[in-house]
């Protein structure tokens, strides 16, 4: 998605508007063709290596991954044929003409390519090679950047389209080889292309269904609250919304992400461990609140600088909108420590029953409040569906896996909502640049920092801040 985003913004400087429309559109249709044919499983990829791993099963472990490189080979020339065949209605559907039926084609090559792009990728998280993957990561993004530029200055949309491919079958050849270097080191380690394996296959299945169905449970709650909003309030009110939905998306869930894509192949090494599992769960939702309370409150307090620069003056009219979605944005990441433990567990029901409150909740919420609080009732309604889930989430853990948050957790907790809820009662009005309400702020970050983190914390930030002044 990064590396996709880079190339959108280089192919923005390059291309006029109509071009850049058609890039627009080709790239949405291959996060499409990505998702369908992803199918949940990239995650369980990542669980199983894991924990194959930890068990140092290597002969599971190279199963687990001939499966998955082999089953998405098979499903990416799928895609290659389909789109081949379609790619005049498609074209048409899409784009509005027929005659850029090519650029479906390079679409569905660029697909294929790029999902045993991510096998690659998900099987170095499994390994637990955070900074190999980390430099997987920029390479991929570095050549995406350096493929489009000549390829868009050259050959115009054409060449815009095309680089998606070239750049993800570059990327492909590079995370080979570099994955295969990597992995030898690891007892001599070799992954490669291979027959599929039944067990692996229902296995990566099963996990595939529990993430198809929190996705398409997400999508679905989403779509009818647009809907809604588009039939009571206007598409310019949904576009309102969408601000403050793609802020909270783009930005914080960054943060979450990167923390669970450590943390729950860790506990998938470590099953049967009760005791450091649970200690993983309470630094998992530690890091989160110590990361995420000061960049939600500083995204609130300066959303009057940002907002504009981001988007457009236009765009003000979100203000609202965005605090009450950081607020949910920060009850949902209470529940990522906790629900670190799922995956490695194959608790598939109990992530389709979670999935499901939050789509079903956050729409009733929705039309109870929608007649009274007009647009905002949509982000309220996501704020309240996470913070009515969190202690029903927090119990089922306290019951099936003994989780106990630390009593340092429960400080930080209250005193991040105390530090949010001070942040949203100040600067919910538009008020530029009022001097006072920003040393209140700043005086409670203090307090918040001081009492709700540990001596040892604080040692360890100040000699990161020091080393990084010496530098």
């Amino acid at each position: 998605m990064g590396l996709q985003i880079i190339r959108i913004k280089v192919a923005a400087v390059f291309l006029n508007p109509d071009g850049m429309g058609i890039v627009s559109q080709i790239t949405t249709l291959q996060n499409l063709l990505s998702r369908v044919v992803d199918l949940g499983i990239g995650s369980g990829i990542t669980k199983y290596i894991a924990e194959y791993r930890g068990k140092k099963d290597y002969q599971q472990l190279v199963g687990v991954y001939k499966t998955s490189i082999t089953g998405f080979a098979l499903t990416g020339i799928l895609v290659i044929l389909s789109c081949t065949t379609l790619s005049g209605y498609l074209a048409k559907l899409i784009l509005g003409n027929e005659e850029y039926g090519i650029y479906i084609i390079f679409a569905g090559i660029a697909v294929s390519l790029t999902t045993q792009f991510q096998v690659i990728k998900r099987t170095l998280q499994g390994l637990l090679k955070i900074q190999e993957t980390v430099i997987l990561s920029l390479v991929s993004s570095f050549v995406g950047v350096a493929v489009s530029v000549p390829m868009i200055i050259f050959f115009d949309v054409t060449g815009a389209v095309i680089s998606f491919a070239l750049a993800a079958a570059i990327a492909l050849i590079f995370g080979h080889f570099y994955l295969d270097k990597v992995a030898f080191k690891i007892d001599g380690l070799k992954l490669h292309f291979g027959k599929i394996e039944k067990k692996h296959l229902q296995n990566l299945l099963k996990f595939g269904g529990a993430n198809s169905t929190v996705f398409i449970s997400n999508t679905v709650s989403i779509l009818a609250i647009r809907s809604m909003i588009i039939n009571e309030y206007g598409a310019e009110a949904n576009g309102l919304y969408q601000v403050a939905i793609g802020v909270a998306t783009s930005y914080l869930s960054i943060v979450s992400t990167s923390i669970w894509q450590y943390a729950m192949p860790k506990v998938a090494t470590i099953m049967g461990n009760v005791n450091e599992i649970q200690s993983l769960q309470n630094q998992a939702m530690r890091l989160t609140m110590l990361v995420l309370s000061p960049i939600i409150v500083l995204l609130l307090v300066t959303r009057e600088l940002w907002i504009p620069i981001l988007y457009s003056p236009a765009f003000m009219a979100s203000y609202t909108l965005i605090t009450w979605q950081l607020v949910g944005e920060f009850f949902r990441s209470l529940k990522w420590g906790a629900n670190i433990v799922n995956q490695p567990y194959e608790r598939y029901k109990f992530i389709m029953l979670q999935s499901l409150a939050v789509g079903v909740l956050s729409i009733i919420f929705f039309l109870l409040l929608k007649s009274k609080m007009g647009l905002v009732a949509a982000p309220i309604s996501y704020a309240l569906t996470h913070a009515v889930l969190f202690p029903f989430i927090y119990a089922a853990h306290r019951a099936y896996d003994n989780f106990r948050i630390s009593r340092d957790n429960w400080m930080l907790m209250l005193l991040s909502v105390l530090f949010i809820g001070v942040s949203v009662i100040l600067f919910y009005g538009k008020d530029v640049l009022n001097l006072y309400k920003y040393i209140i702020i700043a005086f409670t970050f203090l307090i918040w920092g001081y009492i709700g983190t540990t001596k040892n914390e604080r040692v360890k930030l100040m000699k990161l801040l020091t080393s990084k002044i010496k530098k």
